[in-house]
């Protein structure tokens, strides 16, 4: 019988743990929608960039926004010459 609790203190706990965790990704979806740009085009021009996301991992595996990241940089680097 105190197996079958802490199984379900445990199961309840890790439910409200994903769910928090969601909730918290939506929050933060909602909160940065106006500062997310989609497309390079629609880029305000800085002279400064960051890019996220580049290490050796992510060009060994090619994520899907890879293209992006590289159209950014290509278009930064013209940009400064």
């Amino acid at each position: 019988m105190k197996l079958l609790n802490i199984i379900r203190i445990t199961a309840v706990l890790f439910i409200i743990f994903v769910a928090t965790l969601l909730l918290l990704d939506r929050w933060v979806s909602a909160q940065t929608e106006s500062r997310t740009y989609h497309d390079p085009a629609k880029l305000p021009s800085y002279n400064v960039g960051l890019v996220l996301g580049t290490s050796n991992i992510s060009l060994k595996r090619l994520i899907p926004t890879m293209p992006i990241v590289c159209l950014l940089l290509s278009t930064y680097i013209k940009n400064t010459k």
